[in-house]
């Protein structure tokens, strides 16, 4: 039995997310997920309640969001995670417009070493996202960021990494180790689709098992399995135009998501 648990990223349900939030626990404890991603948490009084509405529906927030660094690791101690999640804000902000990506990669590991100095006082490690148009994007800023920032996992988006052409699997190989949240999702890439220069209008992530890129999901979590990987998998769906004007409603694909999940043994 795999030690890791199944969340469901609330940025499906989008402008919902953060104002009719007991509704949409509901539909995800009802689809079988156990904890909750995506809540912006903003003051201590919001922690306590957002944390109380979900656990009332059997759900543990996770790696929730705060107004700065310092809010953001103590309240996901509070809500007794290990893991959060901190952005860096533009990159374009590190050496400027014309710098080299690679080149960005120490200047940003300056800026996260205070913070992941105060989160290891907590006891909470930080996560990147592996995500498109931010810092790590492909297999290779993967490597690179592993060997520049020491002291930073890795959250491994299987969606954003496909659509950037690259393999979940090289991750989980590679730098398993590192690995301390996942983002869980599908790729469809229309025949169009250009990693360089993306566009959204065909192409769109996709309900795990409903994409187009071969993604094999159970590779992964068994992957995952494998390493000894014990905290969160977050089944995520971005609410892309492409992908909701085929009609179906958040609920729908989360729960469809999870049947698959289930489907394969988790």
């Amino acid at each position: 039995m795999p030690n890791f648990r199944i969340a469901c990223h609330i940025y499906t349900w989008e402008d919902l997310s953060n104002n009719v939030v007991e509704p949409i626990f509901r539909q995800i404890a009802e689809a079988g997920y156990e904890g909750v991603e995506g809540l912006d948490i903003r003051n201590a009084e919001d922690l306590v309640e957002t944390a109380a509405a979900a656990r009332a529906w059997g759900l543990q927030v996770v790696n929730a969001k705060a107004r700065t660094p310092s809010q953001c690791i103590r309240y996901n101690a509070a809500l007794g995670n290990r893991v959060c999640e901190i952005w860096e804000g533009f990159i374009q902000d590190y050496g400027g417009e014309d710098l080299a990506h690679d080149d960005r990669f120490p200047l940003i590991g300056e800026f996260f070493a205070p913070i992941i100095a105060e989160a290891a006082r907590f006891r909470i490690q930080l996560t990147h996202h592996i995500h498109m148009g931010q810092l790590v994007v492909t297999n290779g800023h993967v490597d690179t960021m592993v060997r520049t920032i020491p002291g930073m996992g890795i959250m491994l988006d299987t969606g954003h990494l496909l659509a950037a052409g690259g393999d979940p699997m090289r991750v989980i190989r590679d730098h398993g180790e590192r690995i301390n949240h996942v983002h869980l999702k599908d790729f469809h890439q229309a025949p169009s689709w250009d990693p360089g220069k993306p566009d959204w209008t065909e192409s769109h992530f996709a309900p795990i098992g409903q994409g187009n890129v071969g993604f094999d999901a159970g590779a992964v979590l068994k992957g995952l399995e494998e390493i000894g990987y014990d905290d969160w998998v977050s089944v995520e769906l971005d609410p892309q135009k492409p992908l909701m004007a085929k009609g179906i409603r958040p609920a729908e694909f989360m729960r469809k998501s999870r049947e698959y999940l289930r489907s394969i043994g988790y």
